[in-house]
């Protein structure tokens, strides 16, 4: 259903076309913390033993806390804070916390962490592979600083934010290591478990706008996603000259007044093929080609899609469109939602 439609067009002089671009995505990739591997001497039970319970009665003062909001939603977040009690007096190399997070939520605001996929380990000398299969938050607090046990940027509190796309709880667990020791400069005995594992979960409700549009009626859904739709803005800014390759801004934005997850909705944009695309957060189409949810809008054209529901998809954004043939430039685009009765 096609709730909102505009249409465009731009005049392009003859040029010497440049070279085609075609749609770019992009992948951010992420770093692993590697430590180099050192030939271990002998670790003796005895030596892991008073090295754990020397440090058990400060792992246990390591305060974890979960700030729990009154009524977490769908989409919504939350802190959590890590903070190393005032204390210098500590036998082994130092410690480190592990905080595992349920696949339906995302850990954020992460640089005092160090974020681990579910599965894989977490390589640092202070951790376990304890909660290796959740996402996980760690951080370790090295002994080696002079005023006590701090991160890597010299901190005695980290704190990053979760957010939750789904489900009907976020589940967390988190765990205290250390007793990791060394002798001279080869590592003797690994980390170990220095609390029970403590487990947390915390209650997710839908979005009141999920809650809402599934009672309402077919025409009423449709005024509701309507003035969704007018809260949505799109500049688009041609060069003041335009000419062939010169790129077409095209700004969007949409209010924190987001469609539903439930009715995928998109700005899509309908030009012709001697154009190409460049930007993130859009899906370029050829022509004749099936579509997010089927959507069958300017079908007959190439299209770039803008999502506006996907949970976690920004609220603005750009994208250029690059014109490599001479000539009017003609082109139009509409707010396009998958509705419940079409």
């Amino acid at each position: 259903m096609s709730i909102h439609r505009i249409g465009f067009g731009f005049l392009l002089p003859s040029a010497i076309a440049l070279s085609l671009l075609t749609p770019s995505n992009y992948a951010l990739g992420q770093g692993k913390a590697d430590r180099s591997q050192k030939t271990a001497v002998v670790c003796t039970r005895d030596r892991a033993d008073r090295a754990k319970e020397a440090d058990a009665k400060i792992a246990r003062q390591i305060r974890i806390s979960v700030q729990k909001p009154d009524r977490l939603t769908h989409l919504g977040s939350f802190q959590v804070e890590i903070e190393f009690p005032q204390q210098t007096n500590v036998a082994s190399q130092g410690f480190g916390v592990i905080v595992g997070i349920s696949e339906n939520a995302t850990i954020e605001n992460s640089d005092d962490v160090l974020v681990t996929p579910r599965g894989q380990s977490i390589g640092y000398a202070l951790t376990t592979d304890t909660l290796k299969e959740m996402q996980r938050a760690s951080v370790q607090f090295s002994s080696q600083t002079p005023d006590g046990p701090k991160t890597t940027w010299d901190k005695s509190k980290v704190r990053f934010s979760v957010r939750v796309w789904g489900g009907d709880s976020v589940r967390i667990s988190w765990v205290t290591t250390g007793g990791f020791t060394t002798r001279g400069s080869m590592s003797e005995c690994p980390a170990q478990d220095l609390t029970e594992i403590v487990h947390s979960s915390i209650s997710v409700f839908p979005e009141p706008i999920e809650q809402s549009i599934s009672a309402l009626t077919c025409s009423e859904e449709e005024r509701v996603l309507r003035d969704l739709a007018g809260h949505v803005t799109v500049t688009l800014s041609p060069p003041s000259a335009p000419r062939v390759g010169q790129a077409i801004s095209v700004l969007w934005s949409q209010t924190e007044k987001r469609f539903p997850n439930s009715r995928p909705t998109y700005i899509v944009f309908s030009l012709p093929d001697d154009v190409r695309f460049e930007g993130q957060n859009l899906i370029a189409l050829p022509k004749k080609t099936r579509a997010p949810a089927s959507i069958t809008f300017e079908g007959d054209h190439l299209r770039a899609f803008v999502p506006l529901h996907s949970i976690g998809s920004p609220v603005q954004g750009e994208f250029k469109i690059k014109p490599t043939k001479s000539g009017y430039l003609r082109g139009e685009y509409a707010i396009v939602t998958k509705a419940k009765c079409g």
